[in-house]
């Protein structure tokens, strides 16, 4: 689990673990938009709300607003605008 400003993130691995299935159905879900994602310097994480999202039906449940905001300082910041 990685944190960024608050907000945890898993990776592939840890994902596919909690959900008690292989890293490449995890990455099909995201690629088949069942599962909601976020590519952070080409690796992929998923949020508690990704995931929870998913386990509810609900695919495209994505960050909170609050998140959202930290996530695009995150990116201005290593990235520029």
């Amino acid at each position: 689990m990685k944190e960024i400003l608050g907000i945890k993130l898993y990776n592939t691995e840890e994902t596919a673990k909690m959900l008690g299935v292989t890293e490449l159905t995890v990455r099909n879900y995201f690629n088949s938009g069942k599962m909601m994602g976020q590519k952070i310097g080409g690796a992929l994480y998923f949020s508690e709300q990704n995931i929870k999202g998913f386990l509810h039906g609900d695919p495209l449940i994505q960050f909170t607003d609050e998140e959202r905001k930290k996530l695009y300082a995150i990116g201005t910041t290593l990235f520029g605008e």
